[in-house]
This record gives C-alpha cells, sequence and structure tokens, in this order.
C-alpha cells in the first residue's frame, strides 16, 4: 500500500505544479506584451508621438 500513497502523493504533486505552469505562462506571455509596449514607447520622441516636443524628458527644443 505504501507504494500506491506515494504514486497518489507524487499525481497530486505532478497536477499542482503543471496549474502553476499554466498561471506562470500566462504571467509571462502579460509581461511580454507589456514589456514590448514600453520598450515602444521608451523609443517615442516628438517626431513619432502625439506629444509635443516640450514634454521630452531631455534634449526638446522649445518653440
Amino acid at each position: 500500500m505504501e507504494l500506491l500513497e506515494r504514486f497518489a502523493r507524487l499525481e497530486t504533486r505532478v497536477g499542482k505544479l503543471e496549474r502553476d505552469n499554466v498561471a506562470l505562462r500566462r504571467q509571462n506571455s502579460v509581461l511580454r506584451a507589456e514589456n514590448a509596449d514600453l520598450k515602444a514607447r521608451l523609443g517615442q520622441d516628438s517626431s513619432n508621438s502625439s506629444k509635443p516636443v516640450c514634454h521630452e524628458r531631455e534634449g526638446g527644443v522649445r518653440r
């Protein structure tokens, strides 16, 4: 009976690890999308965004 109990515990553990894996994959997908968005926003300046030059952090030329 000890072997069957051990097998049941391992089966339960595998199920939990599989659920955790699915949740982590979802979270990873969300974070990757957020990262891509932030990288795209980081690469913007007044020539390719809707904000005027005066809103740039450094080097903006006011008119």
